[in-house]
């Protein structure tokens, strides 16, 4: 295994990076200086409340922060993080205006459509406008059966402006998987698409969606969006079927003239999201994120450990099932420019998102890490074939990176390229390990503790371990630990799901090796 780094920042990106100035200002703020990264990090984790204060500060976050970051008298399920704290989380990520680009989206080559930050606010109002007249209020959920979508985008910042709980499902999850799921926490509002399109090809969705809403007694209506495909007859025919159901354009049409949100300031961890996991056990788990910790977290790793800056133009392939949309959604917060996409990651071509990518100058690129392998035995080499001038990281949201796919990148994709493997825990909405804009990337070190977290490798008695293989843990409390599952009432689940290893300690089967670098590689479950 080569001893070079596979990637070196460059000095002057690294010395005005977001990590490097955060760093700086805390040194001043709090007196102190750190040698390395791996200070700043022992500072962040055993000081948390500092650091998720001045991070809080640096970040700009719009709302009251209170006195107290952090009230913890008794361990991790004790922590109250910013107990006085209010905010809204939808105000935080609309606060850019004008007629620059929030979101771009392609429906593989079939759909191309832009929505500029301007007009993003408008129909999020009008959204939130509608969604009240219809009878939603604090606390209720909001459903979307819905590809990504900008609609899936407004319906979240809608149901987030006022205090509705909201939770997404992709198309490609069943009839079944969705009654289960929306079936337990009851929302009070269904958005759908008309259609689905995968590989240039459109089939309607409606059928299905007669069969889930019959299943949802709650339910207060059924908004349509058009996609690729929209039938009048079908739509006539679901008209005849689901009581209450209109389209999207309907639904908007009478608060066309509304024009500003009512933003509703909410407690810290006052649900925002229910996102869906069956877990070790396979029992479904339906679990809510504050939206205090969510903004948190999403602002640290996008800012600090991704470097993503305003005007930046961010992609992740990624549907609404996924814990990844909820994360890039966030980068709204940080003034970056969503690239959305629907369909097959090849599309009606191998080549459909690296066209997409330079045909919209993306500065990072996101996949899985099975994206890359199939690019690697197609033998795909965008460097040859792409103009990929703009791209200045490429992510991958698994930690076990080979050797491999590593050189992969490097020879086939973009020499220059920050290779940045964020990995993390679904549950929390959050990443345990990412990259640091401040060091090279090494084989098998591409993965730093993330700050503010905790992070180690513990042996099966308990213990931190170095180089050998172990659960990963989080020692300590962090904003983004789930503040509940859905109809757990006495929060017996929660501690079975997340502390039945080690006392007071967060892990849920994940196995990792940490290096001496300070580095940990993922081991799979």
């Amino acid at each position: 295994m080569s001893q070079r780094p596979l990637w070196q920042p460059d000095p002057y990106a690294a010395a005005s990076s977001h990590m490097q100035v955060f760093w700086r200002k805390v040194e001043k703020r709090r007196g102190r200086r750190f040698a390395d990264y791996n200070q700043f990090h022992h500072w962040s984790v055993a000081l948390r409340g500092q650091f998720w204060s001045d991070l809080w500060d640096y970040c700009g976050v719009l709302g009251e922060k209170g006195d107290a970051p952090l009230i913890e008298p008794d361990g991790m399920l004790s922590a109250q993080w910013f107990p006085d704290a209010h905010l809204n989380f939808a105000r935080n990520l609309l606060r850019n205006r004008g007629d620059g680009e929030a979101l771009v989206f392609r429906g593989e080559d079939v759909v191309r459509r832009s929505v500029s930050h301007d007009e993003l606010y408008a129909q999020v109002a009008q959204c939130a406008a509608a969604m009240r007249k219809v009878g939603v209020t604090e606390g209720d959920r909001v459903a979307a059966y819905m590809p990504t979508l900008p609609e899936t985008v407004v319906v979240m910042l809608a149901a987030a402006s006022m205090g509705a709980i909201f939770s997404a499902l992709a198309p490609d999850c069943s009839v079944e998987d969705v009654s289960e799921c929306f079936g337990q926490i009851q929302p009070r509002l269904l958005f759908v698409a008309d259609s689905c399109l995968h590989e240039g090809k459109t089939q309607s969705a409606l059928e299905r969606v007669v069969e889930i809403a019959g299943r949802l007694p709650d339910l207060l209506g059924v908004v349509v969006v058009p996609y690729v495909q929209s039938d009048a007859k079908e739509m006539d025919a679901a008209r005849a079927a689901i009581p209450k159901v209109c389209s999207w354009a309907d639904h908007l049409a009478p608060y066309a003239a509304v024009t500003q949100i009512d933003f509703v300031e909410l407690p810290f961890s006052f649900p925002l999201y229910i996102t869906f996991s069956h877990g070790i056990s396979g029992a479904l788990k339906c679990i809510a994120h504050g939206a205090g910790g969510t903004l948190l977290q999403h602002l640290k790793e996008h800012q600090l450990h991704c470097d993503i800056r305003a005007g930046d133009r961010l992609f992740f392939s990624a549907n609404c099932s996924q814990a990844i949309w909820y994360w890039l959604v966030s980068a709204l917060g940080s003034g970056a420019t969503l690239m959305l996409y629907d369909g097959s990651p090849f599309g009606r071509s191998e080549n459909a998102l690296w066209d997409y990518a330079e045909g919209e100058h993306f500065t990072h690129f996101g996949a899985p890490l099975d994206y890359f392998e199939t690019l690697l035995k197609r033998g795909i080499k965008p460097v040859h074939t792409h103009d990929l001038n703009h791209l200045r990281s490429l992510m991958t949201i698994e930690s076990n990176l080979t050797e491999e796919i590593s050189n992969y990148v490097y020879r086939n994709i973009k020499q220059t390229l920050w290779l940045n493997a964020v990995s993390g825990c679904p549950d929390t909405l959050s990443c345990f390990l990412l990259g640091n804009p401040l060091e090279p990337v090494w084989y098998a070190d591409v993965q730093y503790k993330a700050l503010g977290m905790g992070v180690a490798v513990f042996d099966q008695t308990g213990r931190a371990v170095i180089g050998d293989e172990g659960e990963l843990v989080c020692t300590e409390s962090f904003p983004s630990m789930p503040v509940m599952i859905w109809n757990d009432p006495d929060g017996s689940r929660y501690r079975q799901a997340y502390f039945r290893h080690f006392p007071n300690i967060w892990s849920r089967g994940t196995r990792g090796r940490e290096t001496l670098r300070g580095c940990i590689m993922g081991c799979g479950k």
